[in-house]
């Protein structure tokens, strides 16, 4: 965003694309799976989504727009719920 701020883009005009979906690489020594293939899994959390909208508010962006919110899981189970309320929190440093 820096760059385009730079070449005199409106901050109002850009909008920070935040994906709510993990990725999984296969590695060659991390954790072990059933399948004995080793993989790494990155994905963000409520710590990494406020660290972006902390960087958002800062540089005076337009805001955040998120896809797959819908990757969540909206269960009625007690972590769940909390999991998912922290992440929609995270938005608001």
């Amino acid at each position: 965003y820096e760059e385009y701020i730079a070449m005199g883009i409106d901050p109002k005009k850009l909008v920070m694309g935040v994906p709510w979906y993990g990725y999984d690489y296969v590695c060659q020594n991390l954790s072990t799976d059933s399948l004995g293939q080793f993989h790494q899994v990155w994905f963000d959390d409520p710590h990494s989504i406020s660290l972006k909208a902390a960087y958002v508010k800062s540089r005076g962006l337009r805001g955040i727009g998120m896809w797959n919110g819908n990757s969540l899981d909206y269960s009625r189970e007690a972590a769940a719920e909390q999991q998912t309320q922290a992440m929609w929190q995270a938005l608001t440093p």
